[in-house]
């Protein structure tokens, strides 16, 4: 089986001024990139594939990372769609709200809701799965979101604290039996 590696976009101009993206587009600062070349280094892994959302701030983590290198963009592992809330500042929002948001308990006006961000995260797993092999190594830049999905559904404990910007998660054969067994 395949050995998939997620990892979130780098720091980005709303990240910065601590708004709710979703869907929107968004840039990377110039501390996102530095750190994005950095995090190369560390990765220090040959990918056989690349995916990405199609937000363009993965595409600049991508460029940082792996400059020059092309990925195939799948509309699964773009970021929550937010409704009302993107664009604002968490400052502006009841932190009750957000709190039960990251939960899975609230979901904003006009927003996706958790479980519809797990199934489309999960399917796109379960594809890359049916269609690689297993040695393998495919590189995925995404979201919060979708590492939050990840580590919900794949891994035995789950993070409740905040995906960092270059967080990666890994999802090998044992993961993905883990997953299967708890469906």
């Amino acid at each position: 089986m395949p050995t998939l590696t997620f990892i979130r976009h780098g720091e980005t101009n709303y990240n910065k001024a601590g708004k709710f993206t979703g869907q929107k587009e968004a840039h990377l600062t110039e501390k996102g990139i530095e750190e994005a070349k950095k995090k190369a280094s560390e990765l220090n892994k040959h990918f056989d594939y690349i995916y990405r959302s199609p937000l363009i701030r993965t595409k600049e983590t991508l460029d940082a990372i792996i400059p020059g290198k092309e990925a195939i963009i799948d509309n699964r592992i773009i970021d929550t769609c937010l409704g009302e809330w993107e664009g604002k500042k968490q400052s502006d929002l009841d932190p009750e709200l957000i709190r039960e948001f990251k939960l899975g308990i609230y979901t904003p006006p006009g927003a996706e809701s958790r479980d519809v961000v797990i199934k489309r995260t999960c399917d796109f797993v379960e594809d890359l799965f049916k269609e690689y092999k297993l040695d393998d190594e495919i590189f995925i830049i995404t979201h919060a979101a979708i590492i939050r999905a990840i580590q919900i559904k794949f891994m035995e404990t789950y993070d409740t604290n905040r995906v960092q910007n270059l967080q990666t998660v890994e999802i090998n054969e044992e993961n993905y039996e883990y997953y299967l067994n708890n469906k």
